[in-house]
């Protein structure tokens, strides 16, 4: 793929109708965003472009959360598991996934969600060995050095198609990312894009690189698209 920065001179413009973004590493660095980012996101909104959120953090540990509503259309938490529409939530989950994550093992390493469930490396084995002998399916993604487990057919990709068929609007996409775990919807959208900080094989796999770094490179992106200037 290509290493533009946006602003080639031969391609067209592109009217954006579902802008959906990461949240850590490419929305922000992880504590929070700030008030110009803010007022950009709103201001994108006004132009009519719908913006969705998709991370993997549950609702109780993002920062700003009534803010980010305010600048959103929806968002898509959990890795997935969880989408917000205005003022619906919807679990996306099933009975068998809940009984596995509420009767794991005792001395093992996890975390886990209203649905997603955390572990690292050495704990991994003996959790997909447990789902397994349940009868569980699951998806599996790579997060830094940690691992996300979500129910089968449940991840970022499914969950914000599921949140886009539910707003009742199609239109071109755009995503922005920067991790392993954000590989299928950069292979998705209709425009792909990494952030400056992103790992080497979604910058390989993107349309576009940006610049800056994380919110910084959203920022530029935002500026572009406000003015008419982004090319994918």
């Amino acid at each position: 793929m290509g290493h533009s920065t946006g602003t080639g001179q031969n391609s067209e413009s592109m009217k954006v109708k579902y802008l959906i973004m990461d949240y850590d590493g490419t929305l922000s660095e992880g504590n929070g965003i700030d008030g110009e980012l803010f007022d950009l996101m709103k201001r994108v909104r006004l132009s009519g472009t719908k913006i969705i959120v998709a991370t993997g953090r549950p609702k109780s540990s993002l920062p700003q959360l009534n803010q980010l509503r305010e600048v959103t259309d929806a968002l898509v938490m959990e890795e997935g598991g969880i989408v917000l529409i205005k003022n619906e939530e919807f679990i996306r989950s099933n009975e068998k996934w809940q009984t596995y994550i509420s009767s794991l093992p005792q001395g093992l390493t996890y975390a886990s969600g209203e649905v997603l469930l955390i572990t690292d490396e050495h704990s991994l084995e003996p959790l997909t060995k447990r789902a397994s002998e349940m009868g569980v399916e699951f998806e599996l993604q790579p997060y830094k050095s940690w691992y996300f487990l979500t129910p089968k057919g449940v991840n970022k990709l499914s969950s914000v198609i599921y949140t886009i068929n539910r707003m009742g609007e199609d239109g071109p996409t755009m995503f922005v990312g920067d991790e392993l775990n954000d590989l299928k919807l950069i292979q998705w959208a209709d425009c792909s894009i990494a952030v400056g900080n992103a790992n080497e094989k979604v910058k390989r796999e993107s349309d576009v690189v940006l610049n800056g770094n994380d919110g910084e490179g959203i920022k530029e992106l935002l500026r572009s698209l406000l003015s008419d200037s982004f090319r994918c």
